[in-house]
């Protein structure tokens, strides 16, 4: 029954991630909170906009709230930069994702190391070339499809595969305080994710059969511009490409309306909207120059074919500070 099998599990895979690439790797709204995990070079914007490397975060992603067993991703996140006042400092993170459609779901463990190099204050600009190093445990909840499919034998116990994850990202940021983009700063950078070991074999004494994630491009860039008593506008975009599946597009505009709240609009190329809210929350354990940043990010399709899946929702808390 081993083609059976192929065909129950291709099937599901297929029905719960119509949109292909995004699924094979876990998918956020809040593009700003997740550069790391996307691009292991990426400078964290708490660190660009308010000095704090140190930072913490945690997430939970609600995706097509239509379906019963729609994608649902959880984030946890940990970053340090060092402050060796010198041209060369150090970026560190550790994340644990966990993601799951249906019976198919994924844990994560990933380490990044960055170095950021700058002729002045990292604070204000520099390169940062890093790698990320981590583990993915793919498993097959096989026993719960059994109800399901009575007539078919499968295997008697949940099969999973744990396979080593490797990719590779630069970027480049700066602070511009003169001419036309004074005031300004510029984030960007391009990476590759699934770099080899991309291929998880299921294996027991009746069946066999394999889940290969294809390699992923990603580029981004920000750009943000301050005015008067703390207000900025910030466009961001991401850009995603898998093998055999469309370009894909993200396209943000971000308006902080004062140090502590700020609204988000934008667009993807898929067909869904994106609306989001920002709430900054200074000093909230005593002491000084802390910060907590609450998120929330809803997605609504706008194209026929997808209203059945229906909305995505996602919220974002984290804590950062200066050591």
């Amino acid at each position: 029954m081993k083609k059976n099998l192929q065909i129950i599990i291709w099937s599901l895979i297929l029905a719960f991630a119509s949109n292909g690439h995004a699924q094979q790797q876990a998918a956020f709204s809040l593009y700003n909170q997740f550069e790391g995990i996307y691009n292991p070079s990426a400078v964290p914007n708490e660190y660009i906009n308010f000095e704090h490397n140190l930072i913490f975060g945690a997430d939970a992603r609600q995706q097509w709230t239509n379906l019963p067993s729609a994608p649902k991703t959880q984030f946890l996140k940990g970053e340090y930069i060092t402050d060796f006042d010198n041209t060369f400092n150090l970026l560190m993170g550790g994340y644990v994702v966990n993601d799951k459609v249906g019976p198919i779901s994924t844990t994560g463990f990933f380490f990044r190391l960055a170095g950021i190099m700058s002729n002045y204050d990292p604070v204000l600009g520099g390169i940062s070339a890093g790698l990320q190093l981590g583990a993915i445990q793919y498993k097959i909840n096989t026993t719960s499809l059994q109800a399901k499919y009575p007539n078919d034998i499968l295997t008697s116990q949940d099969i999973q595969a744990t396979k080593p994850q490797l990719s590779l990202g630069v970027s480049y940021y700066n602070s511009f305080k003169d001419g036309i983009f004074a005031d300004t700063k510029l984030n960007t950078g391009i990476s590759i994710t699934h770099l080899g070991f991309n291929q998880a074999l299921f294996k027991d004494d009746a069946h066999q059969f394999e889940i290969k994630t294809d390699r992923h491009y990603y580029g981004y860039a920000k750009l943000r511009k301050s005015f008067y008593e703390e207000q900025a506008l910030e466009f961001n975009t991401w850009i995603r490409y898998v093998k055999n599946m469309p370009v894909n597009m993200d396209a943000h505009l971000v308006f902080d309306i004062n140090d502590n709240f700020s609204v988000e609009l934008g667009t993807n190329s898929a067909g869904t909207a994106h609306g989001g809210i920002g709430l900054n929350l200074f000093d909230v354990f005593g002491g000084s120059d802390n910060l907590m940043h609450i998120g929330y990010s809803f997605n609504p399709s706008f194209l026929k074919s997808g209203l059945a899946f229906g909305n995505s929702h996602e919220i974002f808390v984290s804590y950062s500070f200066e050591r």
